[in-house]
C-alpha cells in the first residue's frame, strides 16, 4: 500500500511543484513604469463596517496619513447595521480631519459584497480601494498600488500583499506563525501568477482598481476580492500582486477563531473559482493558473489527507507497534510544528483549512461577514 501513498502525495504535489519551479527560474515581465506623484489621481476608499467602534478612527486616521495626497481622498464607510457607536466615531472622525467622507447607514445584515456595491454606487475617484476595517496600510502603500496600477492600459486591478501582526500583544504564538508561513507563500505564487499574466487570488486588504473596470459584485456567492479580480480578467484586463505595498492584518487571539477565520475564507475564495470558470480564456492565466488553482484548491487537499490516512494504515498493518510510536510522534510534531513554524505541518493544517473551506461551500456557507478578533 505504500506505494498508493507516493502516488497520492505525488498527484496532490502536481499544482505546488508547478508554482515552485516557476518562483525558482523567476520568470520576469517588464516592471511597470514610474509615475510621478503630481499624477495621482482621485481615489474612493470604500470600507465595509459592522460593529468597528473600537477601531474605526484609528484605521481611518490610518488611510489619511498613508502619505496619499489627502485632497485625492474620499472615504466612503458603509455601515453595516452596527448596533454599537460605529457611525458616531466614523462621523466624529470626518469632522475633525476635514476629509471628504460618506457614511452610509444600512439597516440589516447585508454583508461585505452588497456593502462594497453600496460604495461603489457613490464613489466618485477615478481609483477605487476596496479594504476592511481590521487592517492597516503601511507607509506609502496606497501610492504604491495606483502608481503600479495606472502606469500600464493593460491592468485594471492590482492588491497589495497582506502580513499578520499581533491584536495588542494577546495573540498565541500558534495563530501568529502559522499565519506568517501561510502569507509568505501565497505572496509569492501571487507574484509568479503577475509575472506570467494575472492573479486571481486577490487579498481584501487593499485592492485598487480602474474605475471604468468597476465590477456588480454577486451578493451571493463568491468573496468579493477574487471576483473583483475574475471580472477585470474577463474584460482582457491585467491583474497584479503588489508585494512592496503592504498591509498589516490583525489576527485572532486564539486557534478556533483562527480555523474558523481560514475555513470561512478558504469556502468564499473556492465558491469564486468554482463560479468563474476562465478556461476557455486563451492566456496563460486561463489555460495555465486557473487550472492550477483550481487543482490547488479542490483537488489537491483531499488527496494530501487522503495519502496521509493510507500512510498510517499501511503502518498499522506492517506493525502496530511501530504505528503507534510514529503516530504519537507525528503528534507531538504536528503540535511543536505549528508552535515553532515548522513549513511541512503548517502546510498540512492548511490542507485541512481548504478541504473544510469546500465542505462548507458545497454545504452552502452564508455571505455574512463575522467578526474574528
Amino acid at each position: 500500500m505504500f506505494e498508493w501513498v507516493a502516488l497520492t502525495t505525488l498527484l496532490a504535489s502536481v499544482p505546488y511543484l508547478f508554482y515552485i519551479s516557476g518562483i525558482l527560474i523567476k520568470k520576469q515581465r517588464g516592471r511597470e513604469l514610474e509615475v510621478s506623484r503630481e499624477n495621482l489621481p482621485g481615489m474612493s476608499v470604500v470600507i465595509p463596517a459592522h460593529n468597528e467602534e473600537k477601531i474605526i478612527f484609528e484605521r481611518l486616521r490610518n488611510i489619511v496619513e498613508n502619505g496619499y495626497p489627502v485632497e485625492e481622498i474620499e472615504i466612503i464607510v458603509v455601515d453595516d447595521a452596527s448596533t454599537d457607536g460605529t457611525p458616531e466615531v466614523v462621523q466624529k472622525f470626518f469632522r475633525e480631519y476635514g476629509v471628504r467622507g460618506k457614511l452610509i447607514p444600512v439597516e440589516k445584515r447585508i454583508g461585505t459584497n452588497a456593502a462594497f456595491n453600496k460604495g461603489f454606487e457613490v464613489a466618485e475617484g477615478e481609483i477605487i480601494v476596496t479594504t476592511g476595517a481590521d487592517v492597516f496600510f503601511e507607509k506609502g502603500a496606497l501610492e504604491k498600488v495606483v502608481k503600479v496600477l495606472i502606469s500600464s492600459d493593460e491592468l485594471g486591478a492590482v492588491c497589495g500583499d497582506m502580513h499578520p501582526i499581533k491584536a495588542k500583544g494577546k495573540t498565541t504564538k500558534s495563530t501568529e506563525v502559522s499565519e506568517k508561513l501561510y502569507r509568505n507563500f501565497y505572496g509569492k505564487f501571487c507574484e509568479f501568477e503577475s509575472k506570467l499574466d494575472s492573479t486571481f487570488c486577490f487579498n481584501g486588504g487593499l485592492v485598487a482598481i480602474k474605475r471604468e473596470f468597476l465590477p456588480k459584485l454577486n451578493e451571493k456567492k463568491g468573496a468579493d476580492d477574487a471576483s473583483t479580480a475574475f471580472s477585470v480578467i474577463r474584460k482582457g484586463l491585467r491583474t497584479s500582486y503588489v508585494t512592496e505595498a503592504k498591509v498589516y492584518e490583525i489576527i485572532p487571539e486564539a486557534v478556533r477563531s483562527q480555523s474558523k477565520q481560514k475555513i470561512r475564507r478558504a469556502s468564499r475564495l473556492i465558491e469564486a473559482v468554482w463560479n468563474n470558470n476562465i478556461l476557455s480564456l486563451n492566456r496563460p492565466v486561463g489555460r495555465v493558473i486557473y487550472p492550477m488553482r483550481f487543482y490547488m484548491f479542490v483537488v489537491s487537499p483531499p488527496l494530501f489527507l487522503l495519502s496521509l490516512l493510507l500512510f498510517f494504515i499501511s503502518l498499522f498493518q506492517l506493525d502496530l507497534t511501530l504505528f503507534s510510536i510514529i503516530l504519537l510522534a507525528f503528534s507531538s510534531l504536528m503540535i511543536h510544528g505549528v508552535l515553532k513554524g515548522n513549513p511541512i505541518f503548517s502546510f498540512l493544517i492548511y490542507q485541512l483549512y481548504l478541504f473544510l473551506g469546500f465542505l462548507r461551500f458545497v454545504m452552502g456557507g452564508g455571505h455574512i461577514w463575522e467578526k474574528s478578533i
